[in-house]
């Protein structure tokens, strides 16, 4: 992986205005390879399960461009909504750029909206997709603005900007395709973000001070899924192996009794071979299966995958607290949901490591 310690320096950056063609010369390039295709739609980023979950770019059959946050398909989560030239954000009139929270595609919490220079239009509360204030009204710092810089290597920056200084959420986009995203403060890259490479690879990253920590990644989720196809395919093959050996003593039964009603054989016979068919294979194999599912196949490796999910959430949540309305409900509940996945696993023999943040 490309280190990502890209540094911009205010003073040395051009600044440019947000363009009608803003989304295609800017993200034309990272949207070229994409790893969802369809409805006119094009999606790079995470995907779990074969749906949109995680973080990751949008372009939306209408032109707009979604940058953030996902869970099962939809834009839920924190992110970053740019639309086409003439075009308007719902329900926000001459709204170029909305920053903010969502919920099933939706506006919904808190956000920003900005006009096509950048200006603040609207901060506050947004619930099921409008402006729960007046639409105009703004309790934002008079020196946040969103803006666009290039440097002179053709690497952009696209974000707010507060104080001079990058602060909130931005997008560096590389002159070859890749891509980060996420918070910034005082200049530098905070908390959680996603790495998107032109290929389609990602890391997850947890940056502190620029400085940062690799969560997860394309090539580790590759890995789970494998292990957890394997361990399917492992089960189907135990239960077929069972399923044959069943159908073998039945047949061997049936045989048996067939042989006793024409008086070649008897009733002890039928008994050893009934007893050996279902005590040598049924509770047996029955021990053995029930070891095997029990050995952290595929439904470990989904709640693995899942506890790292609620575990990347929290670092969300911890790096910037003031985003979210219901903090303290909302941190509580998701680290109870990683106890309980944890310790269901503990009490089947199979750990999942106890976070940090848990």
């Amino acid at each position: 992986m490309r280190i990502i310690l890209f540094v911009f320096f205010v003073a040395c950056l051009a600044q440019s205005s947000l363009s009608q063609n803003i989304i295609e010369d800017i993200f034309s390039k990272s949207l070229e390879v994409v790893s969802d295709k369809g409805r006119k739609e094009l999606y790079k980023g995470q995907i779990i399960k074969k749906k949109r979950t995680g973080m990751g770019l949008l372009k939306m059959k209408d032109g707009a461009l979604y940058i953030g946050d996902f869970s099962k398909g939809e834009m839920t989560g924190y992110g970053m909504l740019l639309v086409p030239e003439g075009n308007s954000v719902s329900n926000c009139d001459n709204c170029a750029v909305y920053v903010g929270n969502w919920q099933d595609g939706e506006k919904t919490g808190s956000g920003v909206c900005y006009a096509k220079n950048g200006d603040v239009l609207y901060s506050g509360k947004f619930k099921e997709d409008r402006p729960i204030n007046a639409y105009g009204s703004t309790d934002d710092s008079p020196l946040r603005y969103f803006s666009l810089f290039e440097n002179s290597d053709g690497n952009m920056f696209l974000g707010e900007v507060n104080d001079g200084n990058f602060n909130g959420f931005g997008v560096i986009v590389f002159n070859d395709g890749d891509l980060w995203f996420g918070n910034f403060r005082n200049g530098l890259k905070q908390g959680v973000g996603l790495y998107l490479m032109y290929d389609g690879e990602w890391e997850t990253l947890n940056f502190k001070d620029d400085s940062y920590d690799v969560i997860s990644s394309s090539a580790n989720y590759r890995d789970v899924e494998h292990s957890r196809s394997l361990a399917n395919k492992q089960s189907f093959g135990f239960i077929m192996d069972n399923f044959a050996a069943a159908a073998t003593a039945t047949a061997g039964a049936v045989n048996s009794a067939r042989a006793i009603r024409q008086g070649d054989g008897n009733l002890s016979g039928l008994a050893a071979g009934d007893n050996s068919g279902s005590s040598g294979n049924s509770k047996s194999g029955s021990k053995q299966g029930n070891k095997k599912a029990s050995n952290c196949g595929s439904s470990w490796s989904i709640d693995s995958n899942t506890y790292s999910n609620y575990e990347t959430q929290l670092i969300k949540m911890r790096t910037y607290p003031e985003k979210y309305d219901n903090y303290t409900a909302d941190y509580a509940s998701i680290q109870s949901k990683m106890r309980q996945i944890r310790t269901k696993w503990e009490a089947r023999g199979c750990s999942i490591t106890k976070s940090q943040y848990e």
